[in-house]
């Protein structure tokens, strides 16, 4: 017979150890199945499939390995394509349910934590949630080792952590949330984006909202610019109860989420997010902010190769007036930048001039720039002698070739 310790009635107890005193039987104590030993199961069963999703999701449990197998064919969902989401049967939810219940009330309290925390979980982070002094934790973790639920402070395995989850009530897991949320806030060191999704699961978005927003910027830091937009969109749906905040975070990070977008080439996200950032602005009515939003179009415009297009929105920009000294330089320098593609070079080189003219502080960041494409517009037309003074200048302005 097979059982697992402390599991047994007091009468099935007492029969098993009679049997072994009378030299009728032997006791043979089982752990679970490596990796290596599930894939050899598999094989008995006549089964070449992935051994190690099927391990981290039954922690190796031969029992649980065979129902959920049988609950895959009888699901049709042996290939593993289908696996996104391993099925449970029900006898495996009964076993895990039953042991679930024999817990200590202080043991359920824990693994119930362990199971909103994740991989957050520690004894330090317990003590401060559940406010348990050191042995008491210690006795309530030993319980939950004994019992196969925990290993080294980890779930044995996935199911018991999903029967567990499903098993907390609505305000129970909110609140453990929330807590969790808040310990690791004030711990320091732990991803933004783990803090924020607490506080989402414990009802709170708006304190969600600066994590999620310093989670976009890390991951900006280090280029992981598709990691970086969806954390502003995440902060920018969990502001959603403060209107006037969350037009004030699309308007103030559009510059910053545009040029990510640019460094994808992405130009389908870019429309998407321009429009965004209009109907934000349609609230807002900053008029200085609305030509900046046409300043993007006409550069995407620019990027992706539609250069009369481009031309024709930054004449409008500039015929409308009303821009700031930085916005009107950079309207004519991506107007100049448009015909030089089309070969207008006389009225490209203008544009370059005019540019520096209305922004002439070398400090503008788009000086080198300009004065670059001005260089080339000259060499272009012939003008040597001021193509090489301009390419110096723009060499000296941006640091070496690889920065223009």
């Amino acid at each position: 017979m097979a059982y697992r310790k402390g599991e047994l009635s007091p009468l099935g107890e007492s029969l098993v150890r009679q049997q072994l005193e009378a030299g009728l039987g032997v006791e043979l104590e089982l752990g679970p199945l490596e990796p290596e030993g599930v894939r050899e199961m598999l094989a008995g069963m006549g089964l070449t499939l992935p051994v190690e999703p099927l391990h981290r999701y039954t922690g190796g449990n031969p029992l649980f390995i065979l129902e959920t197998v049988r609950s895959l064919a009888e699901t049709g969902r042996l290939a593993p394509a289908e696996w996104r989401n391993l099925p449970r049967s029900e006898r495996v939810e009964g076993l895990i349910r039953r042991r679930l219940e024999r817990l200590s009330p202080r043991a359920r309290e824990l693994v119930q934590l362990a199971a909103v925390a994740g991989q957050n979980f520690s004894p330090a982070l317990a003590a401060q949630v559940l406010e348990l002094r050191p042995l008491p934790l210690a006795e309530a973790q030993d319980e939950l080792e004994a019992a196969g639920i925990l290993r080294k402070g980890r779930f044995t395995h996935d199911l018991i952590r999903e029967a567990t989850l499903e098993g907390l009530s609505q305000p129970v897991r909110v609140a453990l949330h929330h807590q969790v949320a808040q310990v690791l806030e004030r711990r320091g060191g732990v991803p933004a984006a783990v803090i924020a999704e607490h506080y989402e699961a414990g009802g709170e978005p708006l304190l969600a909202v600066p994590h999620r927003l310093r989670a976009a910027r890390e991951a900006a830091a280090v280029y992981r610019y598709h990691e970086a937009l969806e954390e502003f969109g995440r902060a920018f749906a969990d502001a959603e109860g403060d209107p006037p905040r969350c037009l004030r975070l699309i308007l103030e990070s559009a510059e910053e989420r545009y040029r990510m977008w640019l460094a994808l080439a992405d130009w389908e996200g870019m429309a998407r997010d321009l429009r965004l950032s209009e109907r934000a602005n349609q609230e807002v009515g900053d008029p200085t902010l609305a030509r900046q939003i046409e300043i993007g179009w006409a550069d995407r415009a620019f990027c992706m190769g539609a250069y009369g297009e481009a031309i024709a929105r930054c004449q409008a920009l500039l015929a409308q007036g009303g821009l700031t000294p930085d916005q009107q330089a950079l309207t004519q320098y991506t107007l100049a930048v448009a015909q030089l593609n089309l070969g207008q070079l006389q009225e490209a080189e203008e544009g370059c001039r005019e540019a520096l003219r209305t922004q002439p502080s070398p400090e503008w960041s788009m000086h080198g720039w300009v004065v670059n494409t001005l260089a080339l517009c000259l060499f272009q037309r012939g003008k040597l002698s001021e193509a090489r003074t301009r390419s110096a200048q723009a060499l000296e302005k941006r640091g070496g070739v690889g920065e223009l």
